[in-house]
């Protein structure tokens, strides 16, 4: 799918899942990996919102000097959390004021293809321990069985350039063993609800990409 389009449809789908979230009564949300993600600013928060993002001290650095540039104010109560997700972040989100006794609404948006295995896995076992019944988790994941270098090969053919310049994104994905994300889940007693990423025109009521064959194929098994 073309870059662009695709992360718009993706971006429409985390703003509508957390604003959701977070009108049925869910108060606190947990960004994970947040990178520049702006959700904290952009969104119109119902009173009362914590919004924790999570990730590396040197991505919350840069984003805190951008921010401080452009004098931005969050919408809701914003913290920040400089921890490894390989790391004891589960300790630092509660010493952050994140209550396990209540609902929560979690985004591992663009993240669980760049985990290993074991840390893959250990992230849902952690979300799962912190979430109390009423939570909701959104994440999206790259096809099992899609080699990486079968995906660059396909943005090759479709673009002259890289919107990653030099730098080979795929070369970071992970395909060693880990659990099946929505089977997991489900065996632990979450309601799944799967989407592929040629359903998100649709949920986010836009309209449907034209895709070449190689592309389609993908967003097909795409979620």
């Amino acid at each position: 799918m073309p870059f662009g389009q695709f992360m718009g449809l993706r971006t429409k789908f985390f703003d509508d899942y957390f604003l959701t979230a977070a009108h049925s009564g869910v108060r606190q949300s947990v960004i994970l990996a947040a990178g520049l993600d702006a959700r904290a600013h952009r969104l119109e928060w119902p009173p009362g919102m914590t919004v924790y993002e999570i990730d590396m001290p040197s991505i919350l650095e840069f984003k805190e000097h951008l921010r401080t540039g452009r004098n931005a104010r969050a919408k809701a109560h914003r913290r920040t959390l400089a921890v490894d997700l390989r790391g004891d972040w589960p300790e630092a989100l509660l010493e952050a004021g994140f209550d396990p006794h209540t609902p929560a609404a979690w985004s591992a948006e663009g993240l669980l293809t760049y985990l290993p295995g074991r840390a893959h896995d250990e992230l849902l076992e952690r979300i799962d321990q912190l979430s109390q019944p009423g939570s909701h988790l959104a994440f999206n994941t790259v096809p099992t069985g899609i080699a990486p270098h079968a995906l660059a090969a396909i943005r090759a053919k479709f673009s002259d350039t890289s919107r990653f310049g030099n730098f080979e994104i795929t070369e970071r994905f992970y395909t060693d063993a880990r659990v099946d994300p929505a089977r997991w889940l489900t065996e632990h007693t979450w309601a799944v609800r799967q989407f592929f990423t040629v359903d998100l025109s649709t949920i986010c009521n836009r309209p449907p990409p034209e895709l070449p064959d190689e592309l389609a194929a993908i967003s097909r098994q795409s979620t």
